[in-house]
This record gives C-alpha cells, structure tokens and sequence, in this order.
C-alpha cells in the first residue's frame, strides 16, 4: 500500500483524524513556546545592552570629548593669568584631564569595531596634548611670550586630532545605542500571529469535536485554550511594554541628552576660543570666527532642544545666560580692540560675580541640570523595559507546558473512546 493510501485510510476514521489534530495542536504550541521564548530572551538582551553598554558607552563618549573641551578652555584661561595661574582653574583642568583618563578606560572596556582604535588614539594622543599644555606652563611662569605659542599648539592639536576622534567615538556609539532602540522598539507581530493561531486552532478543534461527538467542551482543552491566552496575553503584553519603555527612553532621555550634550561641548569651545583669542594678542581673528560659528550652533541646539525637551525651564535659563555672555565678549572684544588688553583679560577671568567665568559657570551649570534630568529619564526607562522583561520566558515556558498537557489530555480521552 503506498504512502498516500496509508495516509487516505488513517484520515477517514475519526482516530486518525484526532491524532492528526492532537499532532498539530502539539507542534503550533510548541512553535508559540519556542518563539515566545526567543523573543524574550533575545529581546531581554538587548534592552540589557542599551541600559548597560551602549547606553553608558554613549555617555563615556560624551564624558571625554567634554572633559578635553573644558580641559582647552580652562588651560586658556589659566594661561591668561600669568605667571602661576590660579589653584581653582589649575584643579579645573586637572580634574578635567583624569575624568577624561577614567571615562576612557571605561570606554575602552566595552568598546569594539571602529570605536576601538579611536579610543586607542586618543590614548595615545592625550599625554602629547598634556605635555604641550606643561611646556606653555613653565615658559608663562617665566614670562616667556613663547609660551603662548605652545598652548594655541596644544590646542590644535586637541581640537585638530583627539576631538575628531572622540566625536567619531561618540557618532559610532550613538548609532550603536539607536541601533539597539529601534531594535528593542519593535512590536512582536510574529509572536502576537502564533499565539492567535494558537487560540484559533484550540477553539476550533474544540467546536470541530462538539459538533462531531455531540459532547460538551473538554475541560483539558479549555485549560489548555485558557493557558494559550493567558500565555500570547502576557507575552505580547511584556515585550510590547518593554518597547514602549525602549521607545519612551529614547524620545524622553536619550535624544534631549544628544542636543544638551552638543550644546554644552560647542558652550565649551566658545569659552576656549575667548581666552585663545586674547592669548594671541591681536592676531586671533580665526579664534574670533570660530567662536561666532561655535556660539550660533550651541544657540541652536538650545533652541531645538527647548522646543523637544520636558526641562525647559533650565533649558530657557542657559539661553538668558548665554546671551548675557555674548554681550559681555562683545565688550571683552572691543577693550581689546581699543588696546586695553588688561581690562579684557580681568573681564575675561575676573572673579567677579558680573565677570566671564561666573556668567559662563551659569550658563553651564543649566545645561547640565538638563542633561541630567535627561540621562535620568533614560536610565529609568531602560530599568522599567528591563523589569517588564523579568520572569517572562519562564511565564511561556510554564503556560506552554499546561497547554501541551491540555492538548494531550484532552485529545487522548477523546480518542480512547474510539478503543
């Protein structure tokens, strides 16, 4: 007898027919399991890298390129002073120097692909920037002009090797963390599909079977039909709440902290380009077009990031500060311009609650208020998908196991009436 014929003989008695429907009842449950488990686990994964790699990869990203860019201004300003610069700005730039140090090793740890001989560079790179900064050091405590010469040195070379390379850095780690959003952001549509295939096929075997044997429902299959619910309900439910989470992560905390951290970085580079230009005694045009330049994006990210963030209000207190600022430069320019030098440096550096340094200190201090506020939201965000994600493919794996024991309870005693 051939193949097909065995398989015609088996589906016309109504024994065969029931194993064949116990058989496929079996298999989609346990394609449903199987799928719930991988979605969850793998979707787990990544919402775990995004809160505990690329996430604070991201952030150490912004840590280095924004600790050398303060590191630049505070030298320039300190070189300003003359002589031996004040302890305050001297522990600035110190300070400044190893949260660079301790962000790039971290970085370091977790880095791969491009973003690795990147960091490596700047590792290589920074104790050049450093020990050009020392020599400006020493030539200005002997009132040495080749000091100057020294520190715009060190200076391009921040700005001309390790800045490029910690903003590729940080591009490479941004497209990483957006990477792992979008993919923790999907909705699990081929899941939601099996567990409704699922249902359906439960409910109509059911109502196939009432119909034939003229019974009332089987209790097992009701559990099992009950359990397969319950199980695409919870499933679908935990990893659709994780990916609004995920998404809400990113809207809420991680975009708003892209656009402070740029405003902040180019606020920093508008400070280093100040004290540059004074520093290089009526020939600091390009300094003076670069901070125009630098000044009109940091307004704009201000601007865009005032319109999209929920922290406006410290949002619209660093745009007063930073135009309160600007006009003060204009002054710091025109005194130097008008050849007293002394009086531009003492506003440019000046203690004064009315000076550069308080007024600047302002206006840094509200953006950071808002970057906080903003990396905030994301790490609470991204601890909220995490926990909707706990215990979820142990939920599909027990629903799944009463379903299969449903099916084969409640189909065995069916076809055990035919013996």
């Amino acid at each position: 007898m051939s193949i097909r014929a065995r398989w015609a003989r088996v589906w016309k008695a109504s024994p065969g027919r029931l194993g064949v429907a116990a058989a496929g009842l079996v298999a989609l449950a346990l394609i449903f399991g199987v799928t719930g488990v991988a979605t969850v686990r793998r979707r787990a994964a990544v919402v775990t890298e995004v809160a505990t790699v690329s996430g604070p990869l991201n952030t150490r990203a912004q840590t280095v390129y924004r600790a050398l860019s303060d590191a630049d201004a505070t030298a320039a300003i300190a070189f300003l002073a003359g002589g031996t610069e004040p302890a305050d700005l001297r522990q600035r730039y110190l300070d400044d120097i190893a949260r660079a140090s301790s962000a790039l090793s971290e970085a370091q740890r977790d880095a791969d692909g491009e973003a690795a001989p990147l960091l490596d560079e700047i590792a290589r790179e920074l104790p050049v920037y450093t020990g050009l900064v020392e020599t400006a050091r020493a030539y200005n405590r002997q009132g040495v002009p080749l000091g100057g010469a020294y520190l715009r040195e060190a200076s391009a070379h921040l700005r001309d090797v390790l800045l490029p390379a910690a903003q590729r850095v940080y591009e490479v780690s941004r497209s990483r963390l957006q990477d792992g959003q979008r993919e923790a952001s999907v909705f699990p549509w081929v899941l939601l599909l099996l567990g409704l295939a699922l249902i359906a096929a439960l409910a109509g075997t059911q109502v196939w079977l009432t119909r034939r044997t003229h019974r009332l429902l089987s209790p097992p299959l009701l559990v099992a039909t009950a359990a397969a619910l319950i199980s695409c309900l919870a499933v679908t439910g935990a990893v659709s709440r994780s990916a609004s989470f995920v998404d809400a992560g990113r809207q809420e905390g991680s975009a708003d902290a892209q656009l402070l951290a740029e405003a902040r970085v180019t606020a920093l580079q508008v400070r280093a380009d100040e004290a540059l230009m004074l520093v290089a005694r009526g020939d600091g045009g390009a300094f003076e077009q670069h901070l125009t330049e630098a000044f009109g994006v940091s307004s704009g990210l201000l601007d865009r990031a005032g319109r999209e963030s929920e922290d406006r209000q410290d949002i619209t207190e660093a745009q007063q500060a930073a135009a309160n600022w600007m006009l003060q430069h204009q002054t710091v320019r025109d005194l130097d311009a008008e050849g007293r030098y002394e009086d531009a440096v003492r506003l440019a550096t000046g203690p004064e609650p009315t000076g550069q340094i308080a007024v600047f200190a302002r206006w840094e201090t509200e953006i950071d208020q808002a970057l906080g506020a903003a990396q905030g939201r994301f790490d609470e965000r991204a601890r909220a998908a995490r926990g909707t994600l706990r215990w979820a493919d142990v939920s599909v794996i027990l629903l799944t196991v009463l379903t299969l024991a449903g099916v084969g309870a409640g189909m065995a005693r069916r076809i055990g009436e035919y013996r």
